[in-house]
């Protein structure tokens, strides 16, 4: 029994199940396989990565900002304090932090959403610009 049998066989990535792998490969073809997993990681599975990540990010803010749980008992009573001045001062912070917890939450959301834009078309720019390079006055 060789070695190679006894190997735990993992999944291959979508750009290599359409091509058979020879021995006597060249390289051209190796270039290829490679150029196509790459694309593969680059658009398809960093971005959903990412997309868990910021769910993961909102996700986070949201129990250390106490977002929803202040939204919920917005009416509740500062420090279970029954009175009027309970309400008023429950009412006046909740006032005064929520918003500055949605900002936060919005503000990490808007730049992580920047930061994956700017990850999917850093390949395009970067070859635009390589192609451009020559053309640009020194």
């Amino acid at each position: 029994m060789n070695s190679t049998d006894t190997a735990i066989k993992e999944p291959l990535s979508p750009a290599y199940q359409s091509i058979t792998i020879h021995n006597q490969s060249s390289l051209p073809k190796v270039a290829l396989l490679w150029v196509k997993d790459f694309f593969y990681w680059w658009y398809l599975k960093m971005p959903v990565f990412h997309l868990l990540t910021l769910r993961r990010i909102v996700i986070v803010l949201n129990d250390q900002l106490s977002f929803s749980l202040l939204l919920r008992t917005f009416f509740t009573p500062w420090k279970r304090d029954r009175r009027a001045t309970g309400y008023f001062v429950g009412i006046t912070i909740r006032l005064i932090y929520l918003p500055i917890a949605f900002f936060a939450i919005v503000f990490a959301v808007i730049l992580y959403i920047a930061f994956i834009i700017f990850w999917v078309t850093l390949p395009i720019i970067t070859f635009i610009l390589l192609i451009a390079t020559p053309f640009l006055p020194i």
